[in-house]
């Protein structure tokens, strides 16, 4: 599991904490997981120590079953002031699951898995505006979108995997958070049937995630 490690006292002031939140995730009725996360103002490092620039991280813990003391998956993402992708890591729990790297440049991605037996590589062209997606770490969305409505990439760093998606922002809408009708900013992501519905305050804090398709719903019950 992935742990923010404490900062050298001479760059505190650059990282400031702008969001945390522990997400419900739901399949029906039942319960299958939870994810806890942070968002940064400013870029620490993939292992969550140490200061880069300007910009922002996301470190996050996913936990399935939810009752579990120790992550299933585990990831920092560090975005470039403008919201767009610098870096990542990826954890998987089990033997033999790789640590994931990825490096974001202007015309590729390059992907690096590393296992106990080694490593390998792999580069990717890039293209237009980019958002990372995780089928098992749903709070990297935690960050309100700021591409413009319209297409995006969807990349997906464990598998080097991308498609082209739509991005939408429906405004304030109604919705319903833990029985309770609640007025957010409704933002849509994906195609035809594959559409992710993120749900966000007027802070900008991600409040809750639908993935109809998949039956599951992640719902924000505490946080700051």
């Amino acid at each position: 599991m992935l742990a923010l490690s404490v900062l050298p006292q001479p760059v505190q002031s650059q990282v400031r904490l702008v969001d945390t939140a522990v997400l419900v995730v739901s399949s029906g009725s039942t319960v299958i997981g939870r994810e806890e996360y942070t968002l940064h103002r400013g870029q620490l490092s993939d292992a969550g120590a140490g200061f880069a620039g300007a910009g922002y991280t996301v470190s996050a813990s996913a936990y399935y079953p939810s009752s579990r003391s120790y992550a299933s998956a585990a990831s920092v993402v560090t975005f470039r002031p403008d919201s767009q992708p610098a870096s990542a890591r990826m954890d998987l729990e089990g033997s033999g699951q790789p640590t994931t790297f990825v490096d974001f440049t202007a015309r590729r991605i390059t992907v690096r898995h590393r296992t106990s037996a080694g490593e390998s590589a792999g580069q990717y062209p890039r293209a237009g505006r980019i958002l990372i997606i995780d089928d098992s770490i749903l709070s990297l969305l935690a960050m309100l979108p700021r591409a413009d409505p319209g297409s995006v990439t969807l990349f997906y760093p464990r598998t080097g995997r991308s498609e082209r998606a739509s991005l939408s922002d429906h405004g304030i809408e109604q919705t319903v958070v833990d029985g309770d009708e609640r007025q957010l900013r409704h933002v849509t992501l994906g195609n035809g049937d594959q559409i992710r519905h993120m749900w966000y305050d007027t802070r900008g804090r991600l409040i809750k995630i639908e993935i109809p398709s998949a039956n599951t719903i992640a719902t924000r019950t505490s946080g700051r």
